[in-house]
């Protein structure tokens, strides 16, 4: 026996529901088939484009995430090298003068030598942005070292 049933569902959109009734009593629904199928088209749908979203579009976000990275890791490396250079010519600077190799020969060194005095008051340290100063003689001992709080002073 065939029974066809009409009904209206989600505003205007029209449902046809069929039963269908076999000898052993079972009730199939044309409408529980149809939304089951229709979830499971929306599942695979969804699952699709998420799949498509991530491949194409999330991937060329990570690659310029990686780019914009080394992009800042080249800044940075340039930076400490600018920083290495100066420091390199302020130490070939100091080490090339006759008043330095006087200085290290001498046994008695204070912070009120004259050389430390005229060479590195604490506007030095400032103005190169020094915290520490250390001379060592050829031996490697050291002669003069002085730290420098920039943060405090």
């Amino acid at each position: 026996m065939i029974r066809l049933r009409y009904g209206t569902f989600l505003e205007g959109i029209v449902i046809w529901s069929v039963e269908e009734t076999f000898n052993g009593g079972i009730i199939l629904k044309l409408q529980k088939k149809l939304f089951t199928y229709l979830g499971i088209m929306i599942i695979v749908s969804i699952s699709l484009v998420y799949v498509l979203l991530y491949k194409y579009l999330l991937g060329s976000y990570a690659d310029l995430d990686q780019q914009d990275a080394r992009s800042e890791m080249q800044d940075i490396l340039y930076t400490v090298s600018e920083e290495l250079d100066t420091l390199r010519n302020y130490v070939l600077n100091y080490s090339a003068r006759d008043e330095t190799y006087f200085f290290i020969d001498e046994s008695d060194i204070t912070d009120d030598h004259p050389f430390i005095q005229s060479n590195f008051p604490d506007s030095t340290y400032t103005a190169n942005r020094f915290q520490l100063v250390l001379i060592t003689n050829a031996e490697g001992k050291v002669v003069y070292a002085h730290g420098y709080d920039l943060q405090q002073n």
